[in-house]
């Protein structure tokens, strides 16, 4: 017995370092996309630069940021060395230089906090079951395609969703043993998450009720044990972790030198942030049309097959309450941010539910190994269609980095040094996420002030823009007159990179995936137009 217990946990192992491995190179390449560059490609990324700025006023004296500040302070500590080295003369970098190298170690560091996110799902599971469904869910959560593109960027969703899982890590402890330790353990994890984003509160809106009613129903076993239920809120587990949390908040926070800075955040976030969501209508068909949309922002992170197991596997789980009461806490804070977050600000990309979607993979991975010991199905029925579905999800995985390694915008900006002289002006117009590098950027705001014949009379011999980033009226139809030659350009190239793999449809998804790779169409001024 004692063998086959330490065979099953050898193959667990090797099973779980086999997973590590797979996520941390998925996450990890191409780390340089878009890269050397003041301001690389991926949306919503923090910059460098912002977080120097913090360093030179020690985050304090005012400063604050779009985001709460802890990463901040991570990302400041691994860009210390750097700025030190080049201030003592030790490194000696030009501002591309400087910017690149920096851009690299916070893109790093998302690597390794999203490869320790999948360790904590499979830390997760493994209180929750046995060690193949553990690792399993482990599998499942790294090849979500959006969380392998959030890992190799400085976005905030790669360091909150690593300090989440390790708050469920807690949690789950908590409700089975109620240990101080683990109370502790919780407050500080999840005082860290939403000290990182601000919307991981909405994880936390329900769990001290959760805590106060489980704590009392565990007490009662105890012989001896005869108080009222509200005398439980004065429990020293459920003190000593609300003071930890609030101590901690006020200290990341920086409360004694910087309140200042965490009033303007907060201004930020409660009045000119929610106006720019809001998509839906407070009102029953509203809420039923974001319901929708986010099932398929689900479905699209996942995967159908993956998405379609989840949602079969947390419906198993709320026919059988009483066996899974731990599974139905991971559901109660995935409906509680729903409740908080996203049903408040009424819109959703499909990076806001990646948090959801990460909970989905416990019961995805129940589901399929129900599939997989299932004696109604022959074994090759089971096979093929556990191994097909894990196949599909690591093939999209796999589209994500190779979309990102062949992105199109290379090829154009190759295609600009070879064909655009020296004494020509080529600009590019639009957003710079969207657009190759080495040009000058022309928002589209200039246009709109200085009218759709600005590049004809500045005399501009090429323009460049992105087909992804005709978004509004406006640049449609400045669009239409550039491409039906009215502006006096014509169409010299259109380029879309070719990846060998791409199995990420994004048609009716709100999500940065649809950005990598953009077409771009690059326009030359025509010879019998203006100025010629």
């Amino acid at each position: 017995m004692n063998r086959d217990l330490n065979s099953e946990r050898r193959r667990a192992y090797r099973g779980l370092a086999a997973v590590l491995v797979l996520s941390f190179g998925l996450n990890l390449f191409p780390l340089w996309w878009g890269l050397p560059a003041l301001n690389a490609w991926a949306f919503d990324e923090i910059r460098p630069a912002a977080v120097l700025e913090g360093l030179e006023k020690r985050f304090a004296d005012g400063w604050s940021g779009p985001y709460p500040p802890f990463h901040y302070y991570l990302l400041g500590t691994l860009f210390w060395p750097v700025v030190w080295a080049e201030e003592s003369g030790l490194l000696e970098l030009d501002p591309l230089g400087q910017t690149t190298l920096l851009y690299l170690l916070g893109r790093f560091l998302s690597v390794l906090l999203a490869t320790a996110t999948v360790y904590l799902v499979y830390r997760c599971a493994r209180l929750l079951g046995d060690r193949p469904t553990a690792v399993l869910s482990a599998l499942v959560a790294a090849t979500i395609p959006p969380f392998v593109f959030q890992a190799k960027t400085i976005n905030l969703e790669a360091p909150y969703l690593f300090w989440f899982m390790l708050s469920v890590f807690f949690l789950l402890r908590a409700v089975e043993r109620h240990r101080l330790r683990d109370y502790l353990g919780f407050a500080a994890a999840a005082t860290l998450a939403i000290c990182t984003k601000d919307q991981a509160f909405a994880f936390y809106v329900l769990v001290p009720i959760l805590l106060w009613l489980d704590l009392h129903r565990h007490s009662r076993s105890d012989p001896g044990f005869d108080q009222p239920r509200w005398r439980t809120l004065f429990d020293q587990r459920l003190v000593a972790s609300a003071l930890l949390a609030v101590v901690l908040f006020a200290l990341v926070q920086n409360f004694l030198f910087n309140f200042e800075g965490f009033r303007r955040h907060l201004w930020l976030i409660t009045h000119r942030s929610p106006s720019l969501f809001k998509v839906y209508e407070p009102t029953i068909r509203g809420y039923g049309a974001l319901t929708f949309q986010s099932l398929r922002h689900l479905a699209f992170a996942l995967g159908l097959p993956l998405a379609l197991a989840g949602f079969w596997g947390a419906a198993t789980a709320l026919r059988h309450p009483r066996q899974n009461g731990r599974l139905l806490v991971l559901l109660g804070l995935g409906l509680s941010y729903y409740l908080f977050f996203v049903m408040v600000i009424r819109h959703n990309y499909v990076r806001f539910l990646l948090p959801i979607a990460l909970i989905l993979s416990f019961f995805a991975a129940r589901s399929l190994i129900g599939v997989w010991n299932s004696s109604r199905l022959p074994r090759v029925v089971t096979v093929l269609l556990v191994g097909g579905i894990l196949l599909h999800a690591l093939l999209r995985a796999l589209s994500v980095d190779l979309l990102m390694h062949r992105d199109g915008r290379y090829r154009i900006e190759g295609w600009v040094a070879a064909n655009v002289a020296a004494d020509e002006d080529a600009v590019a117009v639009g957003r710079q996420n969207l657009l190759p590098r080495g040009l000058e950027i022309v928002p589209w705001s200039r246009v709109r002030q200085r009218g759709a014949g600005y590049f004809n009379k500045r005399g501009v011999d090429y323009l460049v823009l992105s087909t992804e980033d005709l978004t509004s009226r406006r640049r449609r139809e400045f669009y239409a007159l550039l491409s039906g030659g009215e502006l006096g350009f014509e169409l010299v190239l259109r380029y879309r990179g070719d990846p060998p793999l791409n199995l990420l449809d994004t048609d009716g998804i709100y999500t940065n995936l649809k950005y990598l790779d953009p077409e771009i169409e690059v326009y030359r001024r025509s010879h019998d137009s203006p100025g010629q």
